[in-house]
Formats: C-alpha cells, structure tokens, sequence
C-alpha cells in the first residue's frame, strides 16, 4: 500500500511539472544587442509599460516575459550607456520572438576597456553552458550548492542525474563504479588518496569552494578518455565581482550521536587540524624492518620506547559539531585599465559521528537441507569517529586586457579521522568462537592542487584566415563563449544601420570570441593519506554454541600494529588552441596536448606481539588485563613481552606513470546540424617496482613496465530546431585503465570488511564504446526538460571479486569477458507560476539503467551474467524550492533515492554455477532520503540557515537472496549482511558578509 502511494505521488508531481509546458500563456522572447557591433547586452531592463511584467537580460543578451495574454503591448528597454528605445509590438496566437537592437549614447567616455566573461556560478548560467556545450553534459552551480544543505562535493554531485554515491565519498554514474569515473579539479588531473580503490574522494572538497561541477556523460577528443561513466570536472571559485569579507559559523549535531557516550582513542596535539603531530609514528631511529635485529637489548628498547604507548580510550559525551569559515575576496583595478582579482577563503569543522548496534555479517553457502543460513561472521559493530577539516582556497586572476587573462589556483584540503571500533559477535569457520574486537585508527588524508592558466586571444587574421561566427544561429563552440542569435519568427528589430551610430572610442577593446585562441595550464597536485599506528586487538574464546557466550572469558589474544603512507605527486601541463576559419565546410579547429607524469610511493608495515616469553600462568594474568594497562614497561622486554614485525615487503611498491596526450577536433556546421569530430591519442608508459624478497636483509626488486597506445575518435551531434528545442547524438570510445594499486601485489586489511584486499598484476585495460542519444527542451530561462538513452558496450571490464583463503577471503579484481550498459536519464527543472506560485520552483531526475556482466566459460562466479557491480536499476533526485526575495526567504525540500544495487559479488564453489553451492551475491537496498533547508536573510548583511538532513533516518541495508533447488522446486530466501541507522543531522548557523 505504501509503495502504491509513493507511485502515485511520483506521477501527480510529475504531472504537474510536465502540464506547465502545455499551458496557454503566451510570452515574449528575445536577445538584446548593441545595434554597431551586434554583441549580447547583459543586464538590460525588458518591460511590458503599464503593467507588472519585466525581466532583465542574461549574460547572453537573452531575456523572457512569460505570462501574457494575446493583445497590443508597449515594451520600453533601458540599459546603462544606451538610450531608452520604445516599441509597440502585438502577440497573436502564438509565442513572441523578438529581437532587439538598442543604440549607445552619444557620449564621449574617457578610455574605458571593458573585460566580460561568462557566469558559471548561478543555475542559469550552468544551464546555457550545458545547452551550449558540445558534449552531453550535467552541471551544478554554486547557487544550487548555496541552496541546499550538502557540505561537500559527494553530497553536492549527487543531485545531478544518474549519479549516486557510494561509502560517502566515492561517486557512481549512470550505474557504473567508481573506477570507470575520472575527476579533474580546475582542469587538471584531481589527485586521489585512496590505496584500495581507482577513484577521487570527492569528500575532500568543501562544498563552498565549488564555483561549479560538471559531469560530461559523452567521450570527446578534448577530455580525457579514461572514463564511461562520468567525467567530472570541479572549478573553483575565482575572481569576485567586488570587494567583500565573510564570515560564518555553524552549529550541529547527529541526533544518534549527540546524547549518547562516545568512546575514542586518545589523541594528540594537532588532532584538530586534521593531522598527527607524529605522536603515533614510529621513532625516529626505528630500523627498516625489526626482523634485522638480534641483539635483545635492542629489541627491549624498541618496544618499550619505538611505538607510542598510550591505549587509553576516553569515554566523552560529544560537542555539537562545530564549522567555521572566512572568505575575504579583493578585486583591483589599476591605472592601466588591468583587473587584479583574489579570493582566499578558510574552512574549518570538527563533527562527531557514531553509529550503533550495526549488524555485520557474512554468510556461507545457504543450507538447503534445513533451509537455515549459515553464518561464518555474526557480528555487532559500534563505531565512533570524530572528523577534522581544514580547508584553504587561495586563487589569483590577471586580467591584463580583454584578450589575455593569467590565474593561479591553489586549493588545499585536510581530512583527518580519529574512529575506534568495538566489534563483539561469532565466527563460525571450522569451530565456533565467540570474539571481541577494537579497532583504534586514525588518518589523515590530505590533497593539494595548483594550476597556472592562461587564456589568450591572438587577434584577427592570424595565418591569413580571418574569422567566422558559424552556423546554428552564429553558435561558438570551444572555450565556454557562445553568441547566439535565435531565428525570428516576428522580427519587430531596432536597424543595426541607424543613422546614429555609437561613438567609438580608439582605446576601447571588445573582446572577439572568433580570434584564435591559446590557452595552457602548468599544474602539481599532491596527495597522502596516512595511517600511524592503526591498532587492532582481538579477544576470543571458544564456545559451543551462542548459549555458552555470557560464561565464556576472553582474553587479548591478538594484538596488531599497523602503519601505512602513500605519497602521489603528479605534474601536469597542457596546450589548447582553436582557430575559426571562414569556410563554408569547417567553422572551427581545436586542438592541444596533455602531458602528466606521476609519482607514487605507498609503504605499510605491520607488528604483532608475543607472549612466548611469558610462562602459562603469566601469561593467563597477562592477557587478562584490559588493553590499556599491557604496555606498562614491567611488562615489555625480549625477556617478556616484546614486539614482532611480520611485514611483507610485498606489500609495499613505488610507482611512476608518464602519459601524453593530443587531439584534434573540427567544428562543422550542416544547416541547423553542428557536429563536433575528432580523434584523442593517448600514450602511456606505467613503471611499478616492488621488493619481493622475503628476507629483511635482502632486497629483490622487480619493475614491471606497461606501455599503451590508444586512439580515441568521437563524434557529437546537435541538430537544433530552434533556440528551444534541440536534439543530441554522440559515439565515442574510452578506457579503463587498472590503478597502480590493483596491478600492485600488495595486501591491505580492511577491519570494516575482516578481509584482505590485494591486487592483480595480469589486469588489461578495459575498452568502451559509448552511444548517447538526447532531446532537450528549454521552454524558458532557467527551465529544461531533458529526455535521453544510452549504451554502452564494454570489452575486458574489471570486476572486483573476492578469493575464498579458507574461511577468509581476499578481495581482488579481475577482468570478465565483456558488459553491456543501457539506461533512460530524465532531467525536469520547471518554475510554477503557471499554477498561480511564482515563487516555487521544482526539478526532477530519473535515472532507469540496466547491466549484464558476461563472464567467459569455466569462471567461478554467482552468476554467469549478472548487474555490473555498483549499478542501481533507477536513481531518482527531486527539489521543491520557494524563494522570495521580498521577505528574504529561500526554502528547498531535497529527495533522493536509489534502487537496490550489487555492492558485495558472490561465488560458485565450482565452475558448473550449481544454484546449490552458491554464495550470492550483497545488494544495498532501497531507501529514501529526505533533506531540508532554510535560509533567512536578515538585512543586508546577515544570513541564517538552518538545516535537516536525512529526515526519515531510514535503516542502511544490505542483504543477499540465496537461491536453492530442492524437490523439483526453486527457493529464494533473504538474508541481512548489514543493518545501520546514521540518524538525521541538524545544524543552525549564521554568516555576515560586506
């Protein structure tokens, strides 16, 4: 009954937003323009005299009055430098298109140069660059960010359509996994710092910093061809418009978190920064590897002075989650008519999180026989973790003329966690035993990203070719710039040949979006991640059955140290330059270069403790004692209890990647048909080295080399009926290239999993064919409908698949045969004042996608063609917004919701896929989330905002449905490998800007 009414409301609202395309109001419609130069007038006032009805012209000269019955109208245009210009006009039956042309005044100005450039930050701005764009495309602006109640750059992606995200960081598009989605920050490569997985954490960015996101869906020559699902690219905020300080604080808590004990290992001096203060690394004169030490001195010193020595947990209750941010924006323009612009802007949080009572299971071979699951791991997790951000902006434009504009970027992010995890519960494997378990981990991640970019306009008639603005209403394509002229059905047009013509000053420059263009970027980015001392101590005993538990004693059986860093380096430049030729068959030319070298160290080590030393009896006290009172120096000594280290060198690997990269692409213009062609070629050279000796003393490195050679065409088609309706095409070919960590042999524990995950040497690059097919409808500023399809086709896609080690298993990765991807993409953003609500507006988009896996004969798996790992069969993402400027007052209702995808991939025992001797596949389950924000103005400087996320708490779920044959008949059962609650988030803050 619930689930019916959940359908039915989908498709009332749905009905709602679609009606309003269908409505009788008429309106009018048009681009304002200097009537001597034919350019777009911004911010010209459009009004409809003796009446209520105006608007004002976007950054394209573009303007839209909606709402007007059939009749004889005045319309009156004002803009400033431009005289007053009257008209009477008449709209019939139909829509109004009309075109304007306003004359400057007659007034001699001192020398003023005028530099403009496209608005990328507010939702209508994205929404033309979307429109304008060659490729399919999906934005977000910092107004739609400013909205909403999301903090960071994986809760702001995952409005737009067709991407979920997934372990709160980790980004899944159009149903496809992390690894086949790449992200660029400010127009390099984003350095990752995850060493389990071939993706960006796109938590590390604040949300604040974004000036906007953009996700392409479809392959072209001047993107990176590493990708299929999704290509991300993330910009930064840049110059500001005018002088400005801000500051803000805000306040919150988690609702199961905030009024409940919090447990946490103790920390050290700079926890709150969000790094070490090396209080939990290593001694400065530890050895390379314990394992060289004999002399029992030695080894006493080490473990009593090497490692820190302080298990203390503290048992608090939380303070609210504290945020704080200042942004200071200064824009100077000197004598010289330049424009120096700065924005610096600081974040800092510091949140508590914890989540109880998690149910954490995995599960055997379902017993068919007594129809009963079969637990290998029955566990309850509590788990508690405290966040520290720091984050830091810092970005300069030069603007030295209209044609030449120079910025340097720097944007740095600090994530450090401290999380302590008490697990208690059954493993069942050969013999039941009853455990208890604490993990006490901290980390660190940190990233870095600089750019130096230059933009430059090499004047007309470079080689001789002079200039064209080409086809589809004099569309420009290549650098974001666009002048767009829409066809006339009902020309009322001002003569661009009046007799009054502008007065023209020598030293003026408008910038020409026809002039050959050169731009490059010189780029490092830099990322780590480190775990000091990741403690890990296991208490057992065994038991019967689950009757024995409250008599049983445990001891710390099992005391484990771990210690990982990885260092990513990555240098990076590239060359972009497009020229317009004046020729009937080709409109434009763009091509560049892309260089990148990276370089990656990743290093672990890993120590237990023995007690050998220890007679029985003192041993049975010892290990009696609670945690935190064992490392007592009376107790540590070769002679006693002393430290071990068991790291494999394997485990550890340096890395080094040179890739180049070129392409060529032509802008052809048919009639009403744009296409957009070319051919990427991408070469890369992958050197990895590794110890594989097993003896500390001795070193035996191996470097494997991978050298590739790909080439990429793509083709992307726009056939546009007019300014409003326009149809899309796009094929294109991509890859997907194994991570350094998954060709890598090394061995990773992950506690959240009790399973190891390593990687493979043997992966070959995927290879994708791309098709995308979408028709898109703007019926008014700021609204589009978006219907489109695609497929995918995949050759050699990597899966991640787990090895059964007997009784525990390692994760891994490997190639199948081939996959296919298809889905439908639904994108709605409509205003509702045809309902008589002028300040509401609503948007909508529905994702349906479907996959199959095809495996080659013989392999081991659940199923011979199942889902792609990651994919959802739908996502749907839907916003109610009220705003009214004139009480100040903005409130978004935001929803989102996935359909039940494959997360965990299950096995057969043997190849022949018996339903009886499978292990199935985990699925995350359906839920639905539900946020709220609302934001007052006060004045003209202050702003309040509070905010609710996660409304209806909804359970997290993860479940397998075992299959099995019995009597002539087929079964399916249902079974939870885990169960938790976040409980919702509430926060009220405060910001004052002048």
């Amino acid at each position: 009954m619930q689930n019916k009414l959940k359908t039915r409301l989908l498709i009332v609202v749905f009905q709602i937003l679609v009606s309003g395309f269908f409505a009788e109001a008429r309106e009018i419609s048009g681009i304002v323009r200097d009537a001597e130069t034919s350019n777009p007038v911004e911010g010209a006032i459009v009004l409809i005299k003796n009446t209520d009805k105006g608007a004002t012209t976007n950054v394209e000269g573009y303007y839209n009055i909606r709402n007007l019955s059939a009749g004889s109208y005045i319309l009156e245009v004002s803009a400033l430098s431009y005289r007053t210009f009257e008209m009477d006009f008449e709209i019939l039956q139909s829509d109004t298109v009309m075109d304007i042309y306003i004359e400057s005044e007659d007034i001699v100005m001192d020398a003023v140069v005028v530099s403009a450039r496209q608005r990328s930050n507010t939702e209508n701005a994205i929404m033309q660059i979307v429109k304008t764009l060659p490729q399919v495309a999906s934005g977000i602006s910092a107004a739609q960010i400013a909205r909403s109640p999301d903090r960071v750059a994986s809760e702001v992606i995952r409005r737009a359509p067709g991407v979920t995200i997934i372990d709160d960081r980790l980004i899944i598009v159009r149903g496809l996994s992390q690894r086949y989605n790449n992200a660029w920050i400010n127009g390099m490569t984003a350095p990752s710092t995850e060493t389990d997985s071939r993706a960006f954490p796109f938590d590390l960015v604040p949300g604040s910093q974004i000036d906007n996101l953009m996700v392409y869906k479809s392959p072209s020559p001047d993107i990176p061809g590493d990708f299929s699902g999704g290509f991300v690219k993330i910009t930064s905020k840049s110059v500001p418009d005018e002088n400005s300080i801000q500051a803000g604080y805000t306040t919150g808590f988690n609702v199961a978190t905030q009024f409940d004990v919090f447990h946490i290992g103790e920390g050290g001096a700079t926890d709150f920064l969000g790094f070490d203060n090396n209080m939990r690394t290593l001694s400065k004169d530890f050895p390379e590897h314990l394992g060289a030490v004999n002399n029992p001195d030695e080894i006493t010193r080490l473990t009593k002075e090497g490692f820190n020595t302080n298990w203390k947990v503290r048992n608090i209750i939380p303070v609210p989650d504290q945020r704080f941010f200042l942004t200071l924006a200064r824009r100077i323009e000197t004598k010289s008519n330049r424009t120096v612009g700065n924005l610096t802007s600081l974040n800092y949080s510091n949140t508590f999180k914890s989540v109880h009572k998690m149910k954490n299971a995995r599960y055997g071979i379902y017993n068919y026989t007594e129809d009963t699951p079969v637990y290998l791991y029955d566990y309850v997790d509590n788990q508690f973790s405290n966040d520290a951000r720091l984050g830091v902006l810092h970005n300069w434009s030069f603007v030295i003329n209209p044609s030449n504009r120079i910025e340097f970027k720097n944007l740095l992010n600090i994530l450090g966690r401290n999380r302590l995890t008490k697990r208690t519960g059954i493993k069942d494997v050969s013999s039941m035993y009853y455990y208890e378990q604490t993990e006490i981990q901290y980390s660190s991640r940190l990233i870095y990203s600089g750019q130096f970019s230059g933009t430059h306009e090499l004047g007309d008639g470079v080689w001789g070719l002079g200039n064209r603005v080409w086809g589809l209403g004099d569309r420009v394509w290549g650098l974001g710039n666009r002048d767009s002229h829409a066809p006339n059905p009902n020309p009322h047009t001002l003569n661009p040949n009046s007799p009054n013509p502008q007065t023209l000053n020598p030293n003026a420059h408008t910038p020409n979006p026809n002039s050959p263009t050169l731009s490059w970027d010189i780029g490092y980015s830099f990322a780590s991640k480190n775990e000091p001392d990741r403690r890990i101590v296991v208490n057992y005993a065994g038991i019967g059955n689950e009757e024995d538990i409250p008599f049983v004693t445990t001891h710390n059986d099992n005391i484990s140290r771990y210690f990982h860093n990885l260092y990513d380096n990555i240098f990076s430049a590239a060359l972009n330059y497009r020229h317009t030729f004046d020729n009937i068959f080709l409109s434009a030319l763009k091509t560049g270069f892309y260089g990148e070298y990276q370089d990656r160290d990743y290093a672990m080590r890993e120590f237990i403790y023995r007690y050998n030393k220890l007679s029985y009896e003192e041993r049975q006290t010892y290990l009696s004692l609670p945690f935190a009172e064992m490392f007592d120096n009376r107790y540590l000594g070769a002679d006693k209890v002393y430290v071990d280290e068991i790291t494999k060198k394997t485990n550890n690997y340096s890395a080094n990647v040179l890739h180049a990269a070129g392409y060529a692409v032509f802008e052809i213009p048919v009639n009403n048909l744009a296409i957009y062609a070319g051919v990427r070629f991408e070469n890369r050279r992958t050197k990895l080295t590794n110890d594989r000796s097993m003896n500390p003393a001795i070193t035996l490195d191996t470097t494997k080399i991978i050298n590739e050679l790909d080439w990429l065409p793509s083709v992307n088609l726009v056939y546009r009926f007019s300014e409003r309706h326009q149809l899309r095409a796009a094929y294109g070919r991509s890859v997907n290239r194994p991570e350094l960590r998954e060709l890598s042999p090394s061995v990773y524990y992950d506690f959240d999993l009790f399973s190891e995950i390593g990687g493979n040497e043997n992966l070959k690059t995927a290879k994708i064919d791309n098709i995308d097919l979408r028709y898109e409808f703007y019926p008014a500023l700021g609204e589009t409908v978006s219907l489109g399809i695609f497929y995918k086709y995949f050759r050699n896609p990597i899966e991640w698949t787990f090895i059964d080690m007997g009784g525990s298993w390692r994760y891994s990765y490997e190639n199948a045969g081939k996959a296919v991807s298809r889905g439908i993409e639904l994108d709605v953003r409509k205003k509702l004042d045809f309902i008589g609500l002028p300040a509401l507006s609503a948007t909508m988009n529905v994702a349906l996608i479907s996959s199959r896996v095809h495996f080659e004969p013989g392999e081991v798996v659940s199923e011979p063609d199942r889902a792609m790992q990651g994919q959802s069969p739908y996502v749907i993402n839907a916003g109610i917004y009220y705003a009214s400027e004139k009480a100040g007052l903005n409130i978004s209702a935001l929803y989102n919701r996935i359909g039940k995808r494959i997360v965990g991939l299950g096995k057969s025992n043997v190849p022949d896929q018996i339903i009886n001797n499978m292990v199935p596949d985990s699925y995350e389950m359906p839920r639905n989330m539900l946020d709220l924000s609302i934001i007052k103005t006060i004045g003209k400087h202050c702003e309040l905002r509070c905010s609710i996320r996660d409304i209806l708490a909804e359970d997290i779920v993860f479940k397998q449905f075992p299959k099995f044959e019995k009597d002539n008949a087929i079964y399916k059962r249902e079974q939870t490998t885990k169960r938790f609650n976040q409980g919702q988030f509430v926060s009220l803050g405060v910001s004052i800007k002048y």
